[in-house]
C-alpha cells in the first residue's frame, strides 16, 4: 500500500511541497499507541494530485495519491484508519 519510505516526514513533506502547488496541510487524524508511539495521517492538497501521508513516531510509513481530495479524505478517514492497528482514543482528531 502506498509507496516505500524514502525519509523523515519534513524531508518528504518538503519535497512534495517543492514539486507542485499546495495548500496547507491537513492532520485528518492522530493517536498515541499503548506503548506510546504516536501515528498520524497528514492530507497533503495539491494540484492535479493530492496525497495522503501516514506517519509512525514522525517516520513516514506510506504514501498514496489521489486525484479527488475528498476521495483522499474519505480513505484516510475510513480505509487507512481502519487498517492500522491504532486504537480508539479520546486525543484522536479522527
Amino acid at each position: 500500500m502506498g509507496q516505500e519510505p524514502t525519509g523523515t516526514s519534513k524531508s518528504v513533506g518538503l519535497a512534495l511541497a517543492h514539486s507542485r502547488r499546495m495548500a496547507a496541510p491537513e492532520v485528518l487524524w492522530r493517536s498515541t499507541l499503548p506503548d506510546g508511539s504516536e501515528a498520524r495521517c497528514v492530507l497533503l492538497p495539491a494540484q492535479p494530485v493530492n496525497f495522503v501521508v501516514w506517519y509512525l513516531n514522525d517516520v513516514v510509513q506510506g504514501v498514496r495519491d489521489f486525484e479527488d481530495v475528498e476521495e483522499a479524505r474519505e480513505w484516510a478517514t475510513t480505509t487507512l484508519w481502519l487498517a492500522l492497528p491504532v486504537p480508539a482514543c479520546p486525543r484522536c482528531s479522527h
